[in-house]
C-alpha cells in the first residue's frame, strides 16, 4: 500500500541529470555575469585613479605658474598667438614650437602640455594685462582622455 504523496511504485525521488546539467549552467552564467561586472568595476576604479593622479598634476603645475615670477613665464611678443612653456630645472622656457615633456601617471608616462596666451583686457594697452595658462595631461593611452585645467594671471 502506498502512502499518501508518494509517487507510483517503484518511482524514485531526487534530480536527474538533465536538471543538475541545467543547474550548473545557470551558475556558470551568472558566474560570469558577476565576473564581467567586476572586472568593469575594477577598469573604472583604475581610469578613475589615473584621471585623478593627472588632475593633481595639472593642478600643481598651474600652482607653479601662479607662484613664477610674471616676467620669466610671459612671452616675449604681445600677440595673441599660443606658445608652450617646459619647465627647465627652476626656470621656464618659453616657445612658439610644441614642446614634448612627460609626467608619470601611476607607473606610465604620459605627455604634458602647457600653453601660455596673452589677453589684452584693456582693449589696446601695450603692457601684457593677462595671461591665460592651459595645462593638458593624458592619463591613458587613448589621447582622448586627457585632463585640461585653465587660469588667468596678471603681472
Amino acid at each position: 500500500m502506498r502512502r499518501p504523496g508518494q509517487g507510483p511504485a517503484g518511482a524514485r525521488g531526487g534530480t536527474t541529470l538533465v536538471e543538475v546539467i541545467i543547474g550548473c549552467l545557470i551558475l556558470a552564467v551568472l558566474a560570469l555575469a558577476a565576473m564581467a561586472s567586476l572586472q568593469y568595476t575594477r577598469s573604472m576604479t583604475v581610469r578613475q585613479r589615473d584621471r585623478r593622479t593627472a588632475l593633481e598634476l595639472a593642478n600643481g603645475r598651474l600652482e607653479a605658474l601662479r607662484g613664477a615670477p610674471f616676467n620669466t613665464v610671459r612671452p616675449t611678443s604681445s600677440n595673441y598667438n599660443v606658445y608652450y612653456l617646459r619647465a627647465s630645472g627652476t626656470t621656464w622656457v618659453v616657445s612658439s614650437s610644441a614642446t614634448s615633456e612627460t609626467v608619470t601617471v601611476n607607473y606610465w608616462p604620459r605627455p604634458m602640455r602647457t600653453t601660455v596666451q596673452y589677453v589684452d583686457a584693456d582693449w589696446g594697452s601695450a603692457s601684457y594685462d593677462l595671461l591665460k595658462f592651459n595645462v593638458g595631461v593624458q592619463y591613458s593611452a587613448s589621447a582622448s582622455n586627457q585632463v585640461e585645467l585653465e587660469t588667468m594671471r596678471g603681472p
